[in-house]
C-alpha cells in the first residue's frame, strides 16, 4: 500500500521567525482530505481541502470560541506539498498575505485579502509578525465596513498596547488606499514608529 503525506510549510512570529511544517498522513488518496487551519482569523474547525488528483484549494469558514482564541499564534502559510511514498506529486504555493515593503514611511506592508475582513486579519498578522509582543492583545476583528474602520481599529489596539506595556508602533497611517490586483484587494499599510 502506498503512503501519502501532505505537508504545509508555515512561518510564525517567533523571535527567530522559524518555519514549521505540519504533516498529515493520508490513507485514501482518492478522497478529499482536510487540513484544519488554526490562525489569526480564528478558524479552528475550518478545513482547507485538497483534491489529490487535482490540486486546488477550497477555503471554508468557521469560527473559534473566544476562550480558545487567546492561545493561538498567527501564522503565514507558504506551500503545501503532496508526497506519494517519498516522491513529490505536486506543490501548491500561496500568495503572501502580507510582505514588508520599502517605503518612505517608517514601516510599510503590502497587505492582501479576498475581502475587507480578510484584509483586516492580515493587517493584524503583519503587525504581530513585526512585533510579537502584540499577540496576547489582538482581539477577534470586528466586521470591517471600509478601510478607515480597519485603520481606526488597528490604531485603538496600538494605543491600548502602548498604554499597558509599551509598543514600537505609533500609528497606522490613513494615507494608503485599497487597490484590486490579481483578484485580491491590496493595501499599502504604512506605520509610524
Amino acid at each position: 500500500m502506498k503512503t501519502y503525506t501532505l505537508s504545509l510549510e508555515i512561518t510564525t512570529p517567533a523571535a527567530d521567525q522559524s518555519s514549521f511544517l505540519h504533516v498529515s498522513h493520508l490513507s485514501e488518496p482518492k478522497r478529499v482530505h482536510p487540513i484544519w487551519k488554526v490562525g489569526l482569523a480564528g478558524t479552528l474547525g475550518s478545513p482547507v481541502r485538497f483534491y489529490i488528483d487535482e490540486p486546488r484549494v477550497l477555503h471554508l469558514s468557521g469560527h473559534l470560541p473566544a476562550a480558545l482564541y487567546r492561545d493561538l499564534t498567527p501564522f503565514s502559510a507558504h506551500t503545501v506539498h503532496l508526497f506519494e511514498d517519498k516522491a513529490s506529486i505536486w506543490s501548491l504555493s500561496f500568495p503572501p498575505a502580507f510582505e514588508e515593503i520599502d517605503h518612505t514611511a517608517d514601516i510599510a506592508f503590502a497587505v492582501k485579502g479576498e475581502d475587507l475582513e480578510q484584509l483586516h486579519y492580515h493587517a493584524l498578522a503583519a503587525l504581530a509578525f513585526y512585533e510579537p509582543q502584540m499577540i496576547p492583545f489582538i482581539p477577534i476583528p470586528r466586521s470591517s465596513a471600509d478601510l478607515d474602520t480597519i485603520i481606526i481599529h488597528l490604531n485603538s489596539l496600538i494605543t491600548k498596547i502602548d498604554t499597558e506595556s509599551g509598543c514600537a508602533f505609533k500609528a497606522v497611517s490613513f494615507h494608503g488606499r485599497i487597490k484590486e490586483m490579481q483578484g485580491f484587494l491590496q493595501w499599502e499599510m504604512m506605520i509610524d514608529v
